[in-house]
């Protein structure tokens, strides 16, 4: 296809996350309770290290998939990207609530009120969910969007240069 569809779009979204599960589930097996028997090397790596690799393309997936719906939305407000924000952190709220602190409570994390406040948005370093870092990632993208089209115009130079006076 020449374009990026709803159908292509959802395609990206299955792949990236078989990648995402792949790579958690299989990069890293330190994690694991019981240390995974079969282990060998690949160029002189161990295997786990080679799938932790080329599998986080999950990120640079999912991250492209958010620049490209924004910038091919009708909507690219501020309004609209909290809008966005707010659909993301009901659905981590959930899990971070009902699952997430529970579980850690029961096994022993003592609750601290601050730790609390930054884990509803994923900024703690001590974070109740592990793989909720995307989160701030996600709110960060989603707050530098409209600002960044407010700044961007029809020459690709100057387009490319703004990212970098952001990031800095």
């Amino acid at each position: 296809t020449e374009k990026l569809d709803k159908k292509m779009s959802t395609l990206i979204k299955g792949v990236s996350l078989v990648l995402m599960l792949v790579h958690h589930f299989y990069g890293f097996p330190e994690w694991r309770l019981v240390q995974p028997e079969l282990n060998f090397k690949f160029l002189g790596i161990d295997i786990y290290v080679v799938i932790r690799f080329i599998t986080q393309v999950c990120v640079g997936l999912f991250s492209f998939l958010t620049g490209w719906s924004y910038f091919y939305n009708k909507d690219k407000s501020f309004k609209y990207s909290l809008k966005k924000i707010l659909i993301l952190l009901k659905i981590y709220w959930f899990y971070l609530l009902v699952i997430f602190l529970p579980i850690g409570l029961i096994g022993g994390y003592k609750f601290n009120f601050i730790d609390f406040i930054f884990n509803l948005f994923a900024v703690s370093d001590f974070r109740y969910i592990t793989f909720g870092w995307y989160v701030y990632i996600y709110i960060f993208i989603m707050l530098i969007l409209p600002i960044f089209l407010r700044f961007s115009s029809d020459k690709l130079v100057y387009d490319l240069t703004i990212p970098f006076f952001i990031y800095f």
